[in-house]
């Protein structure tokens, strides 16, 4: 968190050995965390099951890019950042 600047910046690492979710809440703030299930747990989180990734998942056993199986809920792929301001979010390769 940048106090200076009002922004907040997630980063992935080059390998993407560790996940990172995030998710826009009801209210227009972020939430994020390194598994789903945390996420889950506020309150202010939409959990809509994102129809598209299920039938890939049932496919080929696998959600490719940076969807999850929940509509509202974003994976950070690897080597990116994540910048958040003000409501807006900018995704950084």
């Amino acid at each position: 968190w940048n106090k200076l600047k009002k922004e907040l910046i997630l980063v992935r690492d080059r390998l993407g050995i560790k996940p990172l979710y995030y998710s826009i809440t009801n209210s227009g703030g972020i939430i994020f965390a390194s598994e789903i299930k945390a996420i889950l747990e506020h309150t202010d989180v939409h959990k809509v099951i994102n129809n598209q990734a299920l039938d890939c998942f049932l496919k080929v056993d696998y959600i490719p890019g940076d969807k999850t199986i929940l509509k509202h809920i974003n994976k950070l792929m690897p080597a990116q950042y994540l910048r958040y301001k003000k409501g807006n979010i900018n995704i950084v390769k």
